[in-house]
């Protein structure tokens, strides 16, 4: 709101001085550079520009989440625009959502919801803890939850992303995921 005001003010300030041509300019360059932030903030942080309700469906989520939790079961009565922010996020692949409960399917969404939710403290241990891990090493998943006491799908998450990145090797057997580092 502050910014709007300080750029009406330097066009004011341009027709002060009786120059309507530069305040055309002027106008044309606020304009400009309000697209343009526009346009970084969808690539600095996609999944928070799908819908402004994005982060508190989100927060509402992972709070559903238990430790052992990796789908929520969704109350019939929620409000029309969580439901459609479901939707929005079920179309951009980020989670599965029938109308009946959701599932997690992209890690990134799991670790934004959790950077959302969590202390700040608790996920630079858990990150910290598989990224300076030993060539060798071998990481049970949930060991790492329950000591950290975060859901483990948190986990699983971040050891699809470690080894989509080519870190490590993450073993998806079910009861029994683990993370090899390489």
């Amino acid at each position: 709101m502050i910014s709007w005001v300080e750029k009406f003010a330097a066009v004011g300030c341009a027709l002060l001085g009786s120059n309507y041509l530069s305040a055309i300019y002027q106008c044309k360059s606020e304009y400009d550079n309000a697209i343009i932030e526009s346009r970084l903030s969808k690539l600095e942080d996609p999944i928070s520009c799908l819908d402004r309700k994005v982060p508190e469906v989100s927060i509402y989520l992972y709070s559903q989440l238990g430790l052992n939790d990796f789908n929520i079961d969704i109350d019939d009565t929620l409000d029309f625009d969580v439901i459609r922010v479901l939707k929005l996020l079920a179309a951009a692949g980020y989670i599965e959502y029938n109308g009946v409960f959701v599932s997690f399917i992209n890690p990134e969404y799991v670790f934004y919801m959790a950077s959302l939710h969590e202390k700040n403290h608790i996920l630079n241990e858990l990150v910290g803890y598989i990224h300076d891990c030993q060539s060798g090493c071998h990481i049970q998943a949930e060991d790492l939850s329950k000591s950290l006491d975060v859901p483990l799908v948190l986990v699983l998450s971040l050891f699809d992303i470690y080894a989509g990145k080519g870190f490590g090797l993450y073993d998806k057997t079910v009861r029994h995921e683990s993370y090899f580092v390489e």
